[in-house]
């Protein structure tokens, strides 16, 4: 039998395991899909965030100078050495300020749902490597890879001991 083949996920080709008119076993792995593109997407969110933060912060300070300023102004004007202008200046600052402020909080939130979409492709792409895509049950990778980790820690702890019981319920 023919099958048309398709990754759930985006991805740029790594490393491909048969050849056309192959013939393969169930829950054989196919290909390798890079990750490097996802991290990469990662690094940018997060570094999204950081940036929209200090914006924010950046954008605060402007606001309480703009304010301290207007609190001037406003003091000289009800002595009469003050001018409207500049009143009128450094109220269009503050505002202008306070403006920058929400639109940098917007622009944080946007940065943040883009990092939890991130974390979560990449989540579900590490789920989707150790799982059944039929049932979602656990693989034979994910087991290969927790008999390594034990494997690792029974060489780091003398004492740590394992067991592994294994029944092949297919064929």
């Amino acid at each position: 039998r023919n099958a048309a083949v398709s990754a759930e996920v985006q991805g740029r080709l790594q490393e491909l395991y048969v050849q056309e008119g192959s013939r393969v076993e169930k829950g054989q792995v196919l290909a390798r899909l890079a990750n490097e593109d996802l991290r990469a997407q990662l690094a940018r969110a997060e570094s999204g965030v950081g940036v929209r933060h200090a914006a924010i912060e950046e954008a605060r300070a402007e606001r309480n100078d703009a304010e301290n300023e207007l609190r001037r102004q406003k003091a000289l004007s009800e002595r009469g050495l003050g001018t409207e202008s500049a009143l009128d200046a450094a109220q269009a600052r503050r505002d202008v300020n306070a403006a920058r402020i929400s639109t940098a909080t917007e622009q944080l939130s946007a940065a943040n749902h883009k990092l939890r979409q991130v974390n979560a492709t990449l989540a579900q792409t590490h789920h989707d490597a150790y799982h059944d895509g039929l049932t979602k049950l656990p693989n034979r990778y994910l087991l290969k890879d927790r008999i390594r980790q034990l494997v690792e820690r029974s060489k780091r702890d003398q004492e740590f001991r394992f067991g592994v019981l294994f029944i092949d319920l297919d064929d």
